[in-house]
């Protein structure tokens, strides 16, 4: 997983909120399987990331 930059996750303990809550995703996701799942995963990881970006920022927020 790719965070874009703009991303403030300077902090540490920004950096492992962000990292339990994509932890979450996954495990919340589970009753999903295959591209139903990656989507959703996506779907919260990709808010996850707009949270946390700038609303200066140039980038989409984003995770690749």
């Amino acid at each position: 997983m790719k965070v874009p930059p703009g991303v403030l996750l300077d902090d540490p303990k920004a950096l492992a909120e962000f990292g339990y809550n994509a932890a979450q995703a996954f495990i919340s996701s589970d009753h999903l399987v295959g591209a139903e799942r990656e989507a959703a995963v996506q779907e919260k990881i990709n808010a996850l990331v707009r949270e946390l970006t700038p609303s200066s920022a140039t980038r989409t927020g984003e995770v690749s």
